[in-house]
C-alpha cells in the first residue's frame, strides 16, 4: 500500500499544475478572441458575438465559484465578465 496507481496519480492536481492550467486558460481566451477578431470577422454575426459574450459571461461566474480562482486570481472573474458585457455590446451594435 506504499504507492498509488499510476492513473490516480495521473489526473491530482497540483498547485504548479493549477498555475499552469490557469495559464492555459488565459492563453486560449486571448488567442481565440483574437483569431475570432482577425481571422474569421466575416463568418461573426450580431447573434454570434452576442453568444460568445455570454458565454465569457458565465466563464466569469464558474471563474467566482472555483475558490483557487477567488485566492490566487481575484480579478480573473471581474475581467472575463467584463470582457463578456464588452462582446455582448458589440454583437448587439453590429449590423448584419
Amino acid at each position: 500500500m506504499g504507492e498509488r496507481p499510476f492513473y490516480e496519480k495521473m489526473f491530482t492536481l497540483t498547485e504548479n499544475g493549477f498555475l499552469f492550467l490557469s495559464a492555459m486558460t488565459g492563453l486560449v481566451i486571448v488567442i481565440g478572441l483574437i483569431a475570432a477578431f482577425t481571422v474569421f470577422r466575416y463568418r461573426l454575426t450580431g447573434k454570434k458575438l452576442m453568444f460568445l459574450g455570454g458565454q465569457l459571461i458565465v466563464l466569469g461566474a464558474i471563474f467566482n465559484l472555483i475558490v483557487d480562482f477567488k485566492f490566487r486570481f481575484p480579478s480573473a472573474a471581474f475581467i472575463c465578465i467584463l470582457l463578456g458585457i464588452a462582446v455582448t455590446f458589440l454583437g448587439l451594435f453590429r449590423k448584419d
